[in-house]
């Protein structure tokens, strides 16, 4: 994939989504994420994935549970890692899982991620669908970005603020980022956030 070119990516990557749709609440179902999970499944499919790793309405439990088989597994044969998390949220990078309790975006992903050996100095995306506030924004917002220890981490909105969903075409973040990315794949993921921000703001 070219927005990470500057790694070997000849090994493939593996890719691990949470998507949490349904909830305790039924008034908090997340209508329209449907058409997110179908974007991303065409997407890898046509990308070298070693193994595409898909969990719905997972409760904090189950996602914590898994999140620790991810720092246990081997990852040699994988040139790196995408984490996917698609929810409601809230401050301080909170993610509201489907029994709606939280887990916490570093501790309980990004954390667990680092923990293990065979990622070492190889890239960690993590893309992150949720609101982290209740501000009201225009649109989605420009992601924020960071490489720290391989890692990069894109949000759909900003720290405080909410992020918006339609119900009839999914998300305007998860669509546009990986629509970017297929036809834009000559250029960095630092480049196609750029790119995001622009379309953002232009729709403001």
């Amino acid at each position: 994939m070219a927005q990470i070119a500057r790694y070997d990516l000849s090994r493939g990557c593996h890719v691990l989504i949470f998507n949490h749709k349904k909830f305790k609440n039924e008034l908090n179902e997340r209508k329209g994420s449907e058409k997110d999970l179908e974007l991303l499944k065409i997407f890898f499919n046509n990308y070298q994935v070693n193994e595409l790793e898909i969990y719905s309405d997972f409760s904090v439990e189950q996602v914590k549970t898994k999140m620790a088989e991810i720092e246990k597994k081997d990852f040699k044969e994988c040139s790196c890692l995408i984490v996917i998390i698609m929810s409601h949220g809230g401050l301080g990078d909170t993610i509201m899982a489907s029994d709606e309790q939280s887990y916490n975006l570093e501790t309980d992903i990004v954390d667990r991620v680092l923990d293990n050996s065979t990622l070492k100095d190889k890239p960690k995306l993590f893309f992150i669908q949720a609101c982290r506030g209740n501000a009201l924004m225009e649109t989605d917002s420009f992601p924020s970005v960071s490489n720290k220890n391989d890692i990069w981490k894109l949000h759909s909105t900003y720290e405080g603020t909410v992020s918006f969903r339609d119900i009839e075409r999914g998300t305007c973040f998860v669509q546009t980022l990986f629509d970017f990315i297929e036809t834009n794949n000559d250029k960095s993921l630092h480049e196609i956030s750029l790119l995001l921000r622009a379309e953002f703001k232009n729709h403001e």
